[in-house]
């Protein structure tokens, strides 16, 4: 079973050099945590479907695009888009744009913050 999302909030695992300074300079201290609580939840369930192999997230205010990169297949894709409507369920004040990317191998684009997995 995937972990809850209250279980991601407590290990804030932040991209390596990151710190949630770094990533959501400008918004208020509520909604940075909220922002970071929502990507610390969508981190630990992708990281449980072993076929995505990365996610690169970009907030900007309370909306926050989401690229998944995975194969696309039908098993895979659907775990994908549980964990995007539990995320969208989860904090319905926040925004997503989420995305899947089939080229796997393809680079994560600027301004695009890697997540760890």
């Amino acid at each position: 079973m995937r972990e809850s999302c209250q279980t991601a909030e407590r290990k804030r695992n932040f991209p390596k050099g990151k710190s949630s300074e770094l990533a959501v300079p400008i918004l208020t201290e509520s909604l940075s945590n909220t922002i970071i609580s929502a990507l610390l939840c969508f981190q630990t369930q992708i990281a449980a479907i072993e076929k995505v192999k990365k996610v690169a997230y970009r907030p900007k205010g309370k909306y926050i695009t989401i690229w998944t990169y995975a194969p696309p297949e039908d098993e895979t894709l659907t775990e994908i888009y549980t964990a995007e409507q539990h995320l969208i369920e989860t904090y319905p004040d926040l925004t997503f744009d989420f995305t899947v990317i089939f080229d796997v191998d393809s680079e994560i684009p600027t301004g695009f913050i890697p997540a760890s997995l």
